[in-house]
């Protein structure tokens, strides 16, 4: 309903475009082991991802009903400065910076996309400037990495040694509503949006490290 009244809102204000930041979590598991908005059927199997799949499809029938174009953008996981301190992220860097296990909700080996905040601003920008009827885009990064190898590369940017990285599971199991292995087709966003993302993930990790380190307090905000 909220996203039925932010569409009518933008046809009343004769709005150009409706842009809906939809998320890759709408695909839930797929044997095709790669996410592309082509011929795959969302089965997502959180409700986070079932709440946005339902939105999406109340932006189609009303971009449809009102001829209004709209553009739905399925991000991927966005990292970057001012992340909330519970997020998995600044999570691990609170850990690493107090020589503490990791206590991850998900399993080690889980793989995922990420999407510096710069990049997803600019797509967003990207889809304002494109003459679409009515699209459905993912904004991902492109590569995948599992949570492991992205807490190794949290490690070194700390001056941690990496082969004493000590990786617990949370108590707290999250298994059953996240997708274990999350690989992105951008090709679309190529093609239309002619976006690709220009900060890569060491990069990307690097600056978001250094603005947690500039803010210390930020991350004593994170979960136990």
């Amino acid at each position: 309903m909220g996203t039925a009244n932010i569409f009518e809102l933008a046809k009343i204000l004769a709005a150009k475009k409706f842009i809906f930041a939809s998320t890759h979590s709408v695909y839930g598991v797929t044997k095709k082991g790669v996410f592309t908005e082509k011929d795959l059927i969302p089965r997502p199997i959180s409700p986070h991802g079932a709440s946005k799949l339902a939105a999406e499809q109340v932006v189609h029938f009303m971009s449809n009903f009102y001829e209004l174009p709209a553009v739905v953008l399925r991000i991927f996981s966005t990292y970057g400065p001012g992340m909330r301190p519970h997020t998995l992220i600044p999570h691990i860097i609170d850990r690493l910076q107090e020589d503490r296990p990791l206590g991850l909700y998900a399993d080690e080996n889980q793989k995922r996309d990420y999407i510096y905040i710069d990049d997803v601003v600019e797509a967003i920008k990207a889809a304002f400037n494109k003459r679409i009827k009515f699209q459905a885009i993912n904004i991902a990064g492109g590569d995948t990495i599992s949570i492991r190898d992205l807490a190794i590369k949290i490690a070194d940017l700390l001056g941690k040694n990496n082969l004493e990285l000590a990786i617990e599971r949370s108590e707290k199991d999250f298994s059953k509503v996240v997708v274990q292995h999350v690989n992105a087709d951008v090709s679309r966003a190529k093609k239309i949006l002619k976006f690709t993302p220009q900060v890569g993930l060491d990069a990307g990790l690097k600056k978001t490290v250094d603005w947690y380190l500039s803010h210390p307090d930020i991350l004593k905000l994170s979960a136990p």
